[in-house]
């Protein structure tokens, strides 16, 4: 039995969330998928992009016919990343982060890519650990102005979705019962940094998932700074029957 919930928030100062996500099952193939797509607010469209990649990669990835699973994945981030690369007019050159899993849950095959500096997160046996690596240089500047200085810490990203020069990363994981996942965009995992890590270990722990989440995705949406979205995944035993 696994469980699986997600949400996704606009920051109030924007006209619209430029991130998106989505979760859901191919059932006759016993395949569970999970996005999180941050569009990149710098660049133009940052809403249609992290659309379009959730929305498409579902559609080809349903299409692809290739048996190895890894290369299924890989064909299918292709085949969306060329897609959002060709886009021409006022979306030219929009981009997108991504955070997927893809598991196959009758065999515990159980792959996961990163692109950009969304996450995913792995709590087992008591602890949390961050699964992925950021594709982003990140860098401090300090600002004068009539309280003093302030210090903020900025990022810029190496690799995204939508790039000609895309780097694609696929890993195999180890999915194992009682394991937690976490797939969560820079305005979730940075809301609240301080309690982030204890918050994630009590969730997993939690014995409704659903609940836990949605009252932690409340918490944070008091001390957001930008659009926030994350889904999470239980593995519960290895029946697997799905709890949605």
């Amino acid at each position: 039995m696994y469980e699986i919930v997600g949400n996704s928030l606009k920051y109030f100062k924007k006209d619209k969330n430029g991130d998106n996500f989505y979760f859901g099952e191919i059932k006759s193939e016993k395949i569970v998928i999970a996005i999180v797509a941050d569009g990149v607010s710098k660049q133009p469209c940052d809403w249609l992009a992290s659309d379009l990649f959730c929305s498409k990669f579902v559609e080809f990835f349903n299409q692809e016919v290739t048996s190895d699973l890894k290369d299924r994945i890989y064909k299918t981030i292709v085949t969306v990343n060329q897609l959002i690369v060709s886009t021409e007019g006022q979306c030219k050159n929009m981009r997108t982060t991504l955070s997927l899993l893809i598991w196959k849950y009758d065999t515990n095959d159980c792959y996961i890519s990163n692109v950009g500096d969304s996450r995913i997160y792995k709590c087992e046996n008591g602890k949390v650990e961050q699964i992925t690596i950021d594709d982003a240089i990140k860098s401090s500047k300090t600002i004068l102005n009539q309280a003093g200085k302030r210090m903020f810490e900025t990022s810029s990203l190496t690799n995204t979705i939508g790039s000609a020069s895309l780097k694609i990363k696929i890993e195999k994981i180890d999915f194992k019962k009682g394991t937690t996942l976490i797939l969560a965009t820079d305005g979730f995992y940075d809301a609240k940094k301080i309690s982030y890590l204890t918050d994630m270990l009590e969730l997993s722990k939690a014995q409704k998932l659903d609940l836990a989440f949605n009252k932690i995705f409340s918490k944070y949406d008091w001390s957001a700074k930008d659009d926030m979205t994350a889904v999470v995944i239980r593995n519960n035993d290895a029946n697997n029957t799905t709890k949605i």
